[in-house]
């Protein structure tokens, strides 16, 4: 990473400096070759006026110098000038020019040279405590720089993601560890009920023990699918599939075959309600709610379905002992059982309500625990599919 940033410091620095020098440069050449011209003009001009006026030209030491008399061994007579050292002197300011750009580069260099490097130290530092965090340590945070600046969106940004990150990681060894709390209560039961049988074979019921045997067997199978699908719904964030689903062909059909202890009633619109997404997931979501429903309700289970232009409303209520208000976020985290009125030998694996939640956001919708002036309300929320994706059903 040193590479990188003495690179993109060098890079900065170089492309600043050139996009700087290349005028300057330019211009400098201008006038260089602007004033050589003129140079030769000059000495042309005073070589004609000294001529005029007499004067002739005598070389001497790869100088030529302009005589009043002088012969050709370099011997002047009189007055003379060198006209070679007026184009001398005409020729000092080009080279206090070149001397002159050079010290302008390397000054620019410098100063781009040094900005970058301030500039990216921030850079440094969020990369160095990037380098520093790991998951066994997601506490950590990159320090946001003073100022408004891309830099400090950048370290905001950082800081957010590892925000979600911690709390992803968190939840997902909550519920590794919930799962495995819940897959050992049923496991040890079964273990326990086998060695006592084996234990005593004379004395033992072996009816009774495959039955209580095949009950933990299908507890444990109905866990296990259960945390497949959530584990399946948490890696995806719309429904696998989009199919037009009529949610009140799907509930008369699901509420005709369910046999209650309860008085059911159930509400329809006379109009198809229409929504695209997966039959079995949102098959999956009734479900789990009506077997709420039934786990808490003393004598009666509501079931309402409604059309509104752009959503389509389910609820489902029951007349047992409701949800606190403070409860009514909390149902929807994993294994969540309220202890007064569940437990896990009625209360079901605790990932029904979540479950649902997933599936109800999977398809664009919402599912809440609401208000409810007798027992427990749960209402969900589902776009409806357009006009074309109804009509093409």
């Amino acid at each position: 990473m040193k590479k990188r940033k003495g690179s993109l410091r060098m890079t900065v620095t170089m492309t600043v400096t050139t996009v700087l020098a290349v005028p300057l440069l330019t211009a400098a050449v201008v006038t260089v070759i602007y004033m050589r011209e003129q140079t030769v003009v000059l000495r042309e001009m005073i070589r004609g006026i000294l001529t005029d006026f007499g004067y002739q030209e005598v070389p001497f030491d790869d100088t030529i110098w302009m005589c009043t008399s002088g012969n050709l061994s370099g011997q002047c007579y009189g007055h003379g000038f060198a006209i070679g050292h007026a184009q001398d002197i005409l020729g000092h300011p080009f080279r206090l020019l070149a001397m002159f750009f050079i010290g302008f580069c390397i000054f620019i260099a410098i100063i781009v040279w040094v900005a970058t490097g301030r500039l990216l130290r921030p850079v440094e530092e969020i990369r160095r405590q990037m380098t520093e965090i790991t998951e066994h340590d997601l506490t950590r945070r990159v320090p946001v720089p003073r100022g408004r600046n891309e830099i400090t969106e950048l370290a905001a940004t950082v800081n957010a993601t590892l925000d979600r990150l911690e709390a992803a990681v968190e939840d997902n060894r909550r519920f590794v560890a919930d799962a495995s709390h819940e897959l050992r209560s049923p496991i040890a039961a079964l273990r326990t009920e086998l060695e006592i049988a084996t234990a005593y074979p004379e004395l033992a019921d072996w009816p009774t023990v495959v039955d209580a045997a095949l009950a933990d067997t299908h507890r444990l199978q109905h866990l296990a699918t259960d945390l497949l699908l959530l584990a399946r719904l948490d890696q995806t964030a719309t429904a696998p599939v989009s199919d037009a689903v009529d949610l009140g062909a799907m509930l008369r059909d699901d509420t005709g075959r369910r046999r209650s202890r309860h008085a059911v009633t159930v509400d329809l619109p006379d109009h198809p309600a229409v929504v695209r997404g997966s039959r079995a997931l949102l098959t999956q979501l009734l479900t789990n709610l009506l077997n709420n429903a039934e786990r808490h309700a003393t004598s009666r289970i509501t079931i309402i379905l409604r059309a509104t232009d752009t959503v389509a409303v389910l609820d489902v209520a029951d007349d047992g002992p409701g949800i606190a208000p403070q409860d009514r976020e909390r149902i929807f985290d994993r294994f969540t059982r309220l202890d007064d009125v569940r437990t896990r030998e009625t209360g079901g694996t605790g990932l029904g309500l979540p479950i649902a939640r997933r599936i109800a956001a999977a398809h664009g919708g919402t599912l809440d625990a609401v208000d409810h002036h007798d027992g427990a309300r749960f209402t969900a929320r589902i776009p409806l599919a357009s006009r074309e994706s109804a009509d093409a059903r």
